[in-house]
């Protein structure tokens, strides 16, 4: 029976070197995802790292190289370490052949690497390499994105109309950016073009406000006053929080057309939104130059009596200083203080985010939202 042990012995160090591989293996892919685990959650709970009670490595590592170094350079990236997150998915695309079925993913890694670091022409050529590919769609918004912030609204539209079913996905979005290009041809006096733009904008989004707006420039241009006064109270209708915007634009016209259009506009919109201060303001200088500064004086403080309102007081002081002259430097003080106080502080504020600036945002620079900014009331209401 002996004689046969030596014959064993052969089996038993193949199933000893297996079993020594095997573990040396499942090790070695342990301590790949504890490095993961590492540099994923350092800055959550400083470094402390917990293993699974039953040892399991939830990691796949079936192609453990380049899943592992592809999740670490993704690790980096968040952590704010892109230059290593670059080195690292550069190096990786480097081992990998153009048909490699990794390879899609390795770019989407880089382009976003690039985008973090700034390094924008990179970003785009990374991501044009992946347009003729299956992730041609997420390519495009990606370009899309790239380009609106370096505001190449031409190239962002382009990168939206390459997407299938584009308008039904994406359709305010593109007209936004045909806005943008429309405002563009209107500082360059360029109205033939801003009106074509305008027209892709409206077949794309009908009742977006922002298309009333412009339509309501460009009639401006061409004297066509009637046409400014139907966009204007379409705009109102469409997005209400604008119309402190409008109504400069809307006073030039209807008082183009009818000198008592205006004031009953005016005291329209006042009651359909008793909030909008503004308008009150408005109303004050009619009073003044149609009627007479007591009386202006009167409806401005019983304005200001119901509603606490920085310009409004400011405006108050301002005409008591012209109807009183006497104390008039300690008015002109007052005016001058207050005048700095509300040029201080922004105008605008993004409804979804609440950032705020001192000119309209149609694109929030905070939460990338498109049409969220609205004209502050008051600095007093920034406080809320």
């Amino acid at each position: 029976m002996f004689e046969y042990i030596w014959i064993l012995l052969p089996l038993g160090l193949i199933i000893g070197w297996y079993a020594a591989k095997v573990d040396s293996s499942r090790k070695r892919k342990l301590h790949q995802y504890l490095n993961l685990r590492y540099y994923l959650n350092k800055d959550n709970n400083a470094g402390k790292i917990s293993i699974p009670e039953d040892n399991t490595i939830p990691l796949n590592v079936e192609d453990e190289g380049i899943s592992f170094t592809l999740t670490l350079g993704d690790a980096y990236r968040r952590r704010g370490e892109v230059d290593k997150a670059i080195e690292m998915h550069e190096y990786l695309l480097g081992t990998l052949s153009i048909n490699d079925p990794n390879r899609h993913q390795v770019l989407i890694s880089l382009a976003e690497d690039y985008s973090v670091a700034g390094i924008f022409d990179r970003s785009e050529n990374t991501l044009r390499e992946l347009l003729p590919t299956p992730h041609h769609d997420f390519a495009a918004l990606k370009l899309s994105a790239l380009y609106k912030q370096q505001n190449d609204w031409l190239q962002a539209v382009g990168m939206y109309e390459r997407i299938e079913n584009h308008k039904a996905l994406y359709a305010t979005e593109m007209a936004h950016l045909y806005c943008e290009l429309a405002e563009q041809a209107i500082n360059d006096n360029d109205f033939k073009q801003a009106t074509f733009w305008t027209q892709q904008a409206l077949n794309t989004s009908p009742n977006l406000a922002r298309i009333s707006l412009i339509k309501s420039y460009i009639s401006l241009h061409h004297q066509q006053y009637q046409e400014i006064i139907d966009q204007l109270n379409l705009l109102s209708q469409q997005q209400a929080s604008l119309i402190p915007i409008i109504i400069p634009i809307a006073y030039q016209a209807m008082m183009h057309e009818d000198n008592q259009l205006f004031p009953q506009w005016l005291d329209e919109q006042i009651q359909k939104y008793p909030s909008y201060f503004y308008l009150k303001i408005w109303k004050t200088h009619l009073l003044v130059m149609n009627d007479s500064i007591q009386s202006a004086i009167t409806y401005l403080y019983q304005a200001l009596k119901q509603t606490k309102n920085l310009q409004g007081i400011t405006l108050l002081n301002q005409l008591q200083s012209l109807e009183k002259h006497r104390h008039q430097e300690i008015f002109e003080l007052y005016h001058q203080t207050f005048h700095h106080v509300i040029d201080y502080y922004a105008q605008f504020r993004c409804e979804k985010c609440g950032f705020i600036s001192k000119t309209l945002q149609w694109h929030c620079p905070s939460c990338q939202s498109w049409n969220t900014a609205a004209p502050v009331s008051d600095i007093i209401a920034l406080q809320k």
